[in-house]
């Protein structure tokens, strides 16, 4: 078991601290893309004058070999780069044309530890094989201001230290609601904060922000939420927020004459839509509304059973909708996962209906359904086969369909617990059979949020967030054994960083853990990288004295 904690502070000067305002939702943060740019690292090489390099090459055998031939040759070989590890020496080597690498020489980097990553701890035991994961992380700057917490984006490598982090907007403002964060390209990312925050960014690996939108402030507002794809020419796919209002909610009592229930008030039903953003015009287009592909009275799967339904329907709206609009009684869809597979669809995980859409690119047609019901283009065998309230489902490359399966209550009518699962479509029988799955210890049960995927050895990572543990969990499991070969957990050291005493006597009080508290919202998912810039992964390559 090893573990890495950050210690040291980043002294600034006045010009990079943006200071918090009354007014402006802002947090005392390095500004300017300072935080990502205090990991990037510039070094000088010597070389043969009489051959010009072609690549530079750098690694070890823990973390690979790399390639880049983005460089500067002056004097010497200027090279800017993030080292993959602080602990571990790294060689680097130049190659050229000729075929020829020369070793030039070895170096170990220290941790600059900026303020925004010192909360982190990370512990690990065993050995993974993706180099780095990049994960959402809450940094909270002050201990008297808790409503202050925000996310942002940081990437953990194998061997459990902080080696790059990210500042939205470039600090001038504070997102702490849904982050997801996504590479999109070599050295690119993007980040998107859904519901009240709406709002994304895309920025590369120097912290540089590329382009962003804040769709509250568009001609016409609109939301976004939860999941993105790029799609490249400034143009992204996301979720998106659409409100109903649906008559007759109380036939649900089949014994009330519709006539004396259309007297009744209309029911509010917040649909995930799927819309098209243009980040130049910081305008969208609605693609697709499962309103008009499914009734939200139609077996209510989003209630515990037809009571619970009603009361919902009853009460006061609760799940905002848009700003200046009411809130909505039923969050009957709540999308989280949205996937484009070019001349094949675009998959959209329902989470509150348990069941995975997959909508014509083009025609905007539903294709097919997986889910637990009859009517379900895939339907799964059985109650074991069956999922519940899921959570980053996609599809593998051989057809096979992955997903975090949360299994929570309601409406999950057993109690197997959160579980990675990939399933095999049979379209002569139509039914979902799960192939494969993955259910950890118990204290590493989640009830929501999480993500799985497969990485090259075919090997699945998973990751709860926010787990009953009280720290988010990252596992490689083993294919062919289903056995963890690596675990790696995440979380906050200092209480104190993040409540005043008043608020820690105020949790206490009511009963709440304050590890619990500070987990809460936990980034969706955490994934695995091989590289972090615009460098390749080199194969074959010796790169050592």
């Amino acid at each position: 078991m090893s573990f890495f904690n950050n210690k040291k502070k980043i002294t600034t000067n006045n010009d990079e601290i943006i200071r918090t305002t009354a007014n402006t939702s802002q947090i005392a943060l390095l500004a300017n893309g300072k935080v990502a740019k205090t990991f990037l690292k510039e070094i000088n090489l010597p070389w043969d004058e009489q051959k010009k390099p072609v690549s530079i090459i750098y690694g070890n055998k823990q973390f690979g070999y790399f390639t880049s031939d983005k460089f500067n040759i002056n004097e010497g070989l200027s090279f800017q780069f993030i080292p993959p590890t602080y602990k571990s020496n790294i060689n680097f080597c130049i190659k050229y044309d000729d075929g020829t690498v020369k070793h030039s020489s070895k170096k170990q980097f220290q941790n600059p530890s900026p303020v925004v990553t010192k909360n982190v701890r990370v512990e690990y035991e065993g050995e993974f094989n993706s180099n780095y994961f990049l994960i959402g992380a809450q940094f909270v700057p002050n201990e008297n201001t808790g409503d202050d917490r925000a996310y942002i984006p940081i990437i953990v490598n194998k061997v459990g230290e902080v080696v790059w982090a990210h500042l939205p907007q470039n600090g001038k403002v504070s997102f702490k609601k849904y982050p997801t964060v996504k590479p999109i390209a070599p050295g690119e990312y993007g980040i998107m904060f859904g519901e009240k925050q709406s709002y994304f960014e895309r920025f590369n690996y120097k912290g540089d922000v590329l382009e962003y939108v804040f769709p509250k402030l568009a001609e016409t507002p609109y939301i976004v939420h939860h999941d993105f794809v790029y799609l490249g020419d400034s143009k992204i796919l996301t979720l998106g927020h659409k409100l109903h209002y649906v008559r007759n909610w109380f036939a649900l009592k089949n014994n009330i004459i519709p006539n004396i229930a259309s007297i009744f008030k209309p029911a509010s039903f917040l649909s995930t839509t799927i819309d098209l953003v243009d980040l130049k015009t910081n305008s969208n287009k609605l693609v697709w509304d499962p309103m008009n592909h499914f009734n939200p009275l139609d077996g209510v799967p989003w209630a515990r059973n037809t009571e619970h339904a009603k009361t919902s329907l009853l009460n006061q709206g609760r799940h905002f909708s848009f700003w200046g609009q009411d809130r909505a009684q039923v969050d009957w869809t709540h999308a989280n996962t949205i996937e484009y597979y070019k001349g094949t669809g675009i998959l959209v995980s329902l989470r509150n209906m348990s069941k995975v859409v997959l909508i014509d690119e083009n025609s905007h047609d539903v294709l097919w359904t997986l889910g637990n019901s009859p009517k379900d283009t895939y339907q799964t065998l059985d109650l074991r086969h069956s999922f519940y309230h899921q959570h980053h489902a996609h599809i593998l490359d051989d057809g096979k369909l992955m997903m975090m399966d949360n299994h929570s209550s309601p409406p999950a009518p057993t109690q197997i617990g959160s579980r990675v699962l990939i399933y095999g479509l049979n379209n002569e029988t139509q039914k979902a059979q799960v192939v494969w799955n993955y259910q950890p210890q118990k204290a590493v049960q989640i009830g929501n949020r999480g993500s799985a995927y497969q990485i090259e050895n075919k090997n699945v990572i998973a990751f709860y967030p926010a787990s009953l543990g009280l720290m988010d969990h990252l596992i490689e499991v083993d294919r062919k054994t289903g056995q963890p070969l690596a675990h790696m957990k995440i979380y906050f050291t200092d209480v104190k960083r993040n409540f005043s005493d008043k608020q820690l006597k105020d949790l206490k009080d009511k009963g709440i853990t304050p590890f619990r508290k500070i987990r809460e919202g936990g980034g969706n998912r955490a994934i695995p990288l091989n590289t972090i810039g615009i460098e390749k992964r080199a194969s074959n390559v010796s790169c050592k004295i």
